[in-house]
């Protein structure tokens, strides 16, 4: 009975742990011509160290705090979030760059997000709207 339920529960983490790998995705508006982004791109626009996604203007939009910004961090940028906050604060103190658009919510986010087809964002997959597509990311 113990190795049965044993059994069970290494498969039900078997299974889990595929979806923990997609906690987060990155979104755009339906407007915007942005199909795909790389892992790298995302690296670069949301440490201020570009400004552009392949030939397009591209604008970070972030969330304040909560899981899919701290999953985000974890997969793409490397950072705490006080890190990743001080990171901008030094940017924007030296005349780098301005902070990027940042919200309290997703559905802030994912509502600010679908209006404005130059931003490039994050959300869990729960908070994808109709008005959002999903960018394929190339690692």
């Amino acid at each position: 009975m113990a190795r049965r339920m044993l059994r069970s529960l290494i498969l039900a983490l078997g299974l889990l742990a595929p979806l923990a790998a997609d906690d987060v995705v990155m979104v755009v508006a339906n407007g915007s011509e942005l199909q795909e982004i790389s892992a790298r791109e995302i690296s670069a626009l949301f440490t201020g160290m570009t400004r552009t996604v392949g030939l397009r203007i591209a604008r970070p939009a972030v969330l304040r705090q909560g899981g899919a910004h701290q999953s985000f961090l974890d997969r793409y940028i490397g950072k705490s979030p006080a890190q990743y906050y001080n990171w901008w604060k030094r940017l924007v103190f030296t005349g780098k760059a301005d902070f990027p658009k940042a919200f309290d919510s997703e559905e802030q986010m994912a509502a600010f997000l679908a209006e404005n087809p130059s931003y490039i964002g994050y959300l869990s997959p729960g908070h994808v709207t109709g008005d959002l597509k999903v960018l394929t990311v190339r690692e």
